[in-house]
């Protein structure tokens, strides 16, 4: 199993306990700093994940059982994903599953060539896409997608992947 289908697959595991996303983690105060006109992290630090901001940078969790809050960090500093996008999927009843993954993976897709600058089929990054669950669909109206991004090879990332045309 990869690196990130196994993180993947903890952090569901917990959806499935919790009752909430990835996203949905009701995670601590942030204490990761921000430019405050840019909102870049300028000074890693914990940030909710479910107050991922477009661009930031961030480390796999070491724990993904426990995954409410995500260690962010300064996209010059070594990473292991990026977020190139964000979207809310259609509201109504929650879509399924597979279907949600679908259409996360798909939107992602989209938002790919405008963050990186190639077309995702050309590009040696993989796409990782955090979508609601049916709990926190269900119990806390989550509807957002986050795509991230990670090196194919699993190699750290150590510099911002917008316009890289990587």
């Amino acid at each position: 199993m990869s690196r990130l289908a196994a993180i993947a697959a903890a952090a569901l595991a917990t959806v499935a306990l919790s009752g909430c996303s990835l996203l949905s983690g009701l995670g601590g105060q942030s204490d990761a700093k921000r430019d405050t006109d840019t909102g870049d992290v300028v000074e890693g630090g914990k940030a909710s994940a479910f107050e991922m901001h477009l661009g930031d940078c961030w480390k796999d969790p070491a724990d993904a059982e426990e995954v409410s809050d995500i260690e962010v960090v300064p996209c010059s500093d070594q990473h292991d994903n990026e977020v190139i996008g964000l979207f809310d999927l259609e509201d109504g009843d929650y879509p399924g599953r597979a279907e949600a993954e679908a259409l996360a993976q798909k939107g992602c897709e989209g938002l790919f060539s405008d963050y990186v600058g190639a077309a995702y089929s050309e590009s040696s990054l993989e796409i990782f896409p955090v979508y609601p669950t049916e709990a926190s669909w269900d119990n806390l109206k989550d509807r957002e997608v986050v795509c991230s991004v990670y090196n194919a090879d699993y190699s750290p990332l150590t510099k911002t992947v917008r316009d890289s045309r990587l």
